[in-house]
């Protein structure tokens, strides 16, 4: 079994729960990494579908996005997004989008997902293709600021 770890930075960690509090579902955004840490979020522009309850990202914006952080050595490694009240694990639907999303890239290595429940838990879910088989699993998350460990928050 796949044991997943991720850092993030503190501002960044907090930049994303304070985009969801109060916490409208299925709205998300992506997630940057430099050295080994998530250090940016970038908020979708994309209207939510409530109905269907489905987070449908703005792919052009998005790929806009990661083509700018090239320069700043920052690197595309997931995808979070909020969820309705009680629906804590990655939907049917989030696992046929990743797996989508690692077929179309294969040159992906592990990616994040975390999902932001009510404003102020975020358990954090990762995947990587193994074997041609998608893997995923709940990621333990180690916040830092400036690189300082600080908390092992969201811990599995």
């Amino acid at each position: 079994m796949t044991q997943f770890r991720v850092k993030i930075q503190k501002e960044t960690c907090e930049e994303i729960l304070s985009r969801y509090s109060p916490a409208p579902p299925e709205e998300g955004g992506i997630l940057g990494m430099r050295g080994g840490v998530i250090c940016r979020y970038v908020h979708d522009v994309s209207r939510p579908v409530t109905d269907r309850a489905v987070y449908v990202p703005d792919t052009a914006f998005m790929n806009r996005c990661i083509a700018g952080w090239f320069d700043e050595g920052i690197d595309f490694c997931g995808i979070a997004h909020s969820h309705p009240a009680g629906q804590d694990t990655l939907s049917s639907g989030d696992l046929a989008y990743i797996e989508k999303l690692y077929r179309a890239n294969g040159q992906l290595g592990t990616l994040y997902f975390p999902l932001i429940l009510g404003g102020r838990d975020m358990p954090v879910f990762a995947a990587c293709m193994q074997n041609g088989q998608l893997m995923t699993g709940k990621a333990a998350v180690e916040i830092v600021d400036g690189g300082i460990y600080i908390s092992p928050v969201f811990q599995v």
